[in-house]
């Protein structure tokens, strides 16, 4: 099998895992200071067809590298898996919470941050029917204020995946406002608690979905803060 020598690839050649074995074997077939060799660094080849001399590196699986100035052709050199290619992306999605992306115009790269932290929708006023939903952009904590005896709802979501809401239910000046769940709701030990009902009061409530919203798991965290 014939070795790949470090001047017989032209710049933007793919460099796959195989094209890589048989360059070092073809290294190694030249003569080279030792030291060289183990710096990374060997010379007088180049990667790239025009001119003679220079350097390039002595490439391995986990080589980061560049061909040096003159080498031909655009200057740039692919690195694909074995049998694969390289597809260019305009855009990347990060999936996650809180994600912010910042340009970094200084290093060239964009940085990205996700915090692990849960966006609150305020919902305001419940009036007497209410429609929530555990996906919305707007955040999956929701504060509500019970203005009215109210029957809820609970959107629908993507089964064979975890979502979940927290209910932050205040009574309003009022108080002794009442809540209606929906039948897919499933509560520990087995029945929807009384709520609060003290103008002004705090309850707030887990509701926890795996399948899509067919069944929702309810708990309550805490009653009663005034």
């Amino acid at each position: 099998m014939t070795n790949y020598t470090p001047n017989s690839w032209a710049s933007g050649d793919p460099i796959t895992e195989v094209k890589m074995d048989r360059l070092e074997a073809g290294v190694a077939n030249h003569t080279h200071a030792a030291a060289d060799v183990a710096s990374g660094t060997v010379a007088p080849a180049r990667l790239g067809s025009g001119g003679t001399g220079g350097t390039t590196r002595f490439l391995r699986e986990d080589s980061t590298f560049a061909v040096p100035p003159g080498g031909g052709g655009s200057g740039y050199a692919t690195v694909a898996e074995e049998g694969s290619a390289l597809t260019a992306r305009a855009t990347v999605n990060f999936i996650g919470r809180a994600v912010t992306a910042v340009d970094n115009s200084g290093s060239s790269r964009t940085d990205v941050t996700v915090q692990d932290t849960a966006l609150v929708h305020a919902v305001g006023n419940s009036g007497t029917s209410l429609t929530l939903d555990a996906a919305s952009v707007l955040g999956p904590v929701k504060t509500i204020t019970l203005t009215g005896n109210c029957v809820f709802t609970f959107s629908a979501v993507t089964s064979g995946r975890e979502y979940w809401m927290v209910l932050v239910l205040t009574e309003d000046g009022t108080g002794s406002r009442l809540v209606t769940w929906p039948g897919s709701a499933k509560w520990s030990p087995g029945a929807a608690p009384t709520l609060s009902t003290t103008p002004g009061a705090v309850d707030r409530i887990l509701v926890t979905t795996y399948n899509g919203g067919t069944t929702w798991f309810c708990d309550v965290i805490g009653k009663n803060y005034a």
